[in-house]
């Protein structure tokens, strides 16, 4: 049995099970779409992982045909009602982003993402969930690849954060919801573009100079509500869909292999030898020497013989099975006051041989 420990991400998770999911407002993700140039390259490959019921991605991409759609969502009532089937994704995984996928490094040029909020509790200390996202995703993108991520301000202006930004991405710009939109979760977009490799780190003036505009709240500008508002648009580079060789679960789910191997043309090679037929009765062979009756009944019972077996010539034609199944039993030892001493338990294989005859009659032997 799989065991693991929960901590405060999956708590929060079923907590949304429980209250409904919260999703980034449809009409800021519009706006935050108008940042971006995505009509450039020939083909882009898009991540988002917690992509909730996809609306918020497509609001973010459009309906472009050059784009190519990566999710994840850990929400399975979510997953099975929007995502299953959803056409606009190349592929959705009901998982885990943090701890539950299999990703190729380096190979997406865009990705969306307003994580969950909150702290993720561990026996060594606690880790904001924003930040583990953000540096877990960082190992997916290409150099160069674009970052939308749409955090509380509160998270974005705490030092230990901005930090870890400035060691892995450029800060193009960031942005505040409108006034109505912000009292609800105080989101701001950060539009984060991965450093190129070798390029990590930053300078402590680099530091101190953009962590104290970030502090200045009121300076932060509003996302821009029309095409024409927007200073720079950024232009996203190409990634390959052929270049993604891993986006799996890293569970063993038994329906998704069952139906990987069934369209895979090596089944038709060994899916005889991997799998035991309905019946066996009639692909044994004739022994060389005539087999006693129980053995025979042995062999019956453990399937080796079972399926069709006599001769419709001769009215023996049968159909038989058997079955096997663990029994235990407790007997209760009396002394000789006829009270109880003791109990001796047991376990032992029972078979049964069910025969159906030619004619409908039912028999167990």
């Amino acid at each position: 049995m799989e065991m693991y420990k929960e901590n405060s991400f999956f708590q929060a998770a079923t907590n949304m099970k429980k209250l409904g999911a919260y999703y980034t407002d449809i009409e800021h993700c519009e706006r935050i779409g108008m940042l971006f140039d995505f009509d450039t390259a020939e083909e882009i490959c898009v991540l988002e992982p917690s992509v909730g019921d996809g609306s918020a991605l497509m609001a973010v991409t459009g309906d472009r045909a050059n784009i190519k759609r990566y999710a994840v969502e850990i929400n399975s009532e979510t997953y099975q009602t929007h995502l299953k089937d959803n056409e606009n994704f190349i592929s959705v995984l009901n998982e885990d982003f943090l701890r539950g996928v299999k990703i190729s490094h380096g190979v997406f040029s865009f990705c969306f993402a307003n994580p969950p909020y909150g702290e993720q509790r561990e026996t060594e200390g606690s880790k904001r969930l924003e930040l583990l996202f953000l540096e877990r995703i960082s190992y997916y993108l290409k150099s160069e690849a674009y970052l939308a991520y749409v955090i509380p301000y509160a998270v974005f202006s705490e030092e230990k954060f901005f930090r870890a930004v400035l060691s892995r991405y450029v800060i193009c710009e960031y942005f505040r919801f409108d006034d109505k939109e912000y009292e609800k979760y105080h989101q701001v977009v950060v539009v984060l573009q991965k450093k190129r490799s070798g390029q990590s780190g930053y300078l402590r003036s680099d530091f101190e100079a953009s962590y104290q505009k970030v502090l200045r709240f009121q300076e932060i500008p509003y996302l821009p509500k029309e095409p024409e508002e927007v200073a720079v648009r950024y232009e996203v580079h190409t990634s390959k869909d052929s270049d993604i060789e891993f986006f799996t679960s890293m569970k063993f789910k038994p329906e998704a292999a069952k139906e990987s191997m069934d369209t895979s043309p090596l089944y038709d090679y060994f899916g005889a030898s991997l799998f035991q037929k309905a019946y066996t009765g009639c692909d044994l062979n004739q022994p060389i020497v005539p087999v006693s009756k129980d053995i025979a009944y042995l062999l019956a019972v453990s399937g080796g013989g079972q399926g069709l077996a006599g001769d419709e010539v001769e009215g023996t034609l049968h159909l038989q099975r058997g079955v096997a199944r663990k029994i235990d039993e407790d007997t209760v030892n009396y002394d000789y006051d006829n009270h109880a001493k003791s109990i001796t338990s047991r376990s032992y294989t029972k078979i049964r041989l069910n025969i159906i005859q030619n004619d409908g009659r039912i028999t167990q032997l």
